[in-house]
């Protein structure tokens, strides 16, 4: 229900080199399966789109002190900074960054659009951007009564891939009933080809591979404490 990294990548990957201009981008992952494989995505996408990754540096989830690292990205002259990895180690990379006076823009994954990384980066937070998959709640076909529905049955606000899990739930129960079986081996051939309307789309439809047919990637950006979104981007998969 959800862009894989190779959609997401791709698309922070032009956002930094057409919308920010940054031509030369340092590239930081934390070596995690999830961090190497977006960092390798936003690698390409840059490239592609005409920008020269002039670094590319590792850490771990585990680090805290990135003083060695952004030294070297700072020596670089990286015109933006893209972090593959989670919001406990992009926060303080964030606020190391304004104590070394770097005041090229950081870029980081849906690990970092979070109240944890505000709180871990500080006032040094403004500025950040910020890539999460989907379009915010407000935005999507049947988001508004999703909302409101959610919170008259949960008394609370639904989490961000909330509206997500419940479309992937009903094209499953959508392609059971169709098959008249909860067999795997009967139900799944319909799920494959099934094309029907959610919460989070007009068209909800799958390629061969099991991804969306249609993608769209949100970039935040954070403004006077919060996040705000800057930009969606909508694209065909493999696009």
């Amino acid at each position: 229900m959800l862009t894989s990294d190779t959609q997401q990548g791709g698309a922070v990957g032009r956002f930094i080199v057409k919308k920010l201009n940054a031509k030369k981008v340092a590239i930081i992952d934390d070596r995690t399966a999830y961090g190497q494989g977006l960092a390798d995505q936003v690698d390409k996408a840059v490239k592609e789109a005409g920008g020269q990754v002039v670094r590319r540096e590792y850490t771990t989830d585990k680090a805290t002190d990135f003083a060695s690292i952004l030294t070297n990205v700072r020596s670089a002259g990286a015109d933006a900074v893209f972090y593959a990895g989670a919001d406990a180690q992009s926060g303080p990379l964030k606020r190391q960054m304004q104590q070394l006076g770097m005041t090229a823009p950081l870029l980081s994954g849906e690990m970092s659009r979070s109240d944890t990384f505000l709180r871990l980066a500080g006032t040094a937070a403004e500025g950040t951007y910020a890539s999460l998959a989907g379009v915010p709640l407000d935005t999507m076909p049947g988001g508004k009564t999703f909302k409101s529905d959610y919170k008259a049955r949960f008394n609370m606000e639904p989490g961000v891939y909330s509206p997500y899990a419940y479309d992937g739930a009903w094209n499953m129960v959508a392609a059971i009933e169709k098959a008249g079986s909860a067999d795997p081996a009967k139900y799944l051939p319909l799920l494959a080809k099934q094309q029907r309307k959610g919460v989070t789309s007009e068209s909800i439809s799958y390629e061969s591979t099991g991804d969306l047919k249609e993608v769209a990637v949100t970039i935040y950006l954070v403004k006077g404490g919060k996040w705000e979104p800057a930009e969606t981007v909508v694209s065909q998969a493999g696009k």
